[in-house]
């Protein structure tokens, strides 16, 4: 239940996100919006399968991952437009600096969760794995018993 209520949260701010004003000038043509926002639509597949984990740690951490994923492409898409708006972009970069320092600062977060998560799931495969070996043994063991 809670699982549903979050995807659709995120679902909501996805498309408030899609409804703000359109970037237009040069600097759009390397992040064009569509009509259905690729990236938008890949940061919800990231949190549906983030939310699917079983590990509810790696869970959130690819929920929160996933929300300032929302965060920073809303940010440089305000970047973006404020620089596209002014004449001389140097006029504007000492006013849109704090914003696009924030940028950088969640997209290193973005990449330490990432990192996190990828950590979590390879330790939950080293644990599969063990507990395959454990079972091979105990079968193995089981099986010489039966024989002698």
């Amino acid at each position: 239940m809670r699982t549903r209520e979050t995807v659709q949260n995120v679902e909501t701010r996805t498309e408030q996100v899609a409804e703000a004003p359109q970037v237009e000038g040069a600097a759009a043509a390397s992040h064009e919006p569509q009509a259905k926002d690729e990236r938008q639509e890949r940061i919800k597949d990231y949190l549906r399968s983030a939310l699917a984990m079983e590990d509810p740690l790696a869970a959130n951490v690819g929920a929160v991952n996933s929300d300032l994923m929302l965060f920073s492409y809303s940010l440089q898409r305000a970047i973006t437009k404020a620089l596209d708006m002014t004449p001389d972009v140097l006029d504007q970069f000492g006013k849109v600096m704090p914003a696009i320092d924030s940028y950088m600062r969640i997209s290193r977060q973005v990449e330490r969760f990432a990192k996190l998560n990828q950590q979590l799931a390879n330790a939950e495969k080293v644990r599969q794995v063990a507990k395959q070996v454990r079972h091979a043994e105990g079968v193995d063991a089981a099986s010489e018993e039966i024989a002698s």
